[in-house]
């Protein structure tokens, strides 16, 4: 693995396909180059679903905390390269979404508040959904085999359904 390739060649990719989404083709030269320095990982599948089986060429390497990863065309011997997210990036990118899906929530919440039909059925559903977890829950605590795992994960059932339910209630 060559040190020019980490340190000039990916960089000078990367701020050239940084404005393209992190990903771009690449010329044959450069997909030579790739495949000189990336692991090769031959990916099987069946495309039309008729068992007739492909093979793909892909090569992967990590730099700079980020997943490089080369899709190589046979056909005519150019690359397409993609960059993944760093560390930093996944922490932003799953909090957005993490807020996005809060906002949503809200929204859905809102509007069943203004539906007072709709606004009982959900009421009823999740405190249906509670108590039923918890005969569940009794039930199995008698059985053999029953340990902690699933007494952790009947809690964490019945407060997210808690938690849903105080807030259609409130």
């Amino acid at each position: 693995m060559s040190k020019w390739f980490y340190n000039t060649f990916l960089p000078s990719i990367f701020d050239r396909c940084k404005d393209r989404g992190k990903e771009m083709w690449l010329s044959q030269k450069q997909t030579a180059i790739c495949i000189d320095n990336m692991e090769l990982r031959q990916v099987r599948f069946d495309p039309d679903g008729y068992g007739v089986r492909c093979t793909h060429n892909n090569y992967v390497c990590d730099w700079n905390g980020r997943r490089v990863v080369l899709s190589y065309s046979k056909k005519n011997g150019c690359g397409y390269i993609s960059f993944g997210m760093n560390k930093a990036e996944e922490e932003a990118h799953r909090a957005r979404i993490e807020a996005e899906k809060a906002q949503a929530e809200a929204e859905r919440i809102a509007r069943v508040k203004q539906d007072p039909e709709r606004l009982a059925k959900r009421i009823e559903f999740y405190t249906m959904k509670i108590n039923a977890l918890r005969k569940q829950w009794e039930g199995e605590k008698e059985e053999p085999g029953y340990d902690e795992t699933d007494a952790e994960w009947y809690a964490e059932e019945i407060a997210r359904f808690e938690a849903k339910l105080a807030a259609y209630a409130s």
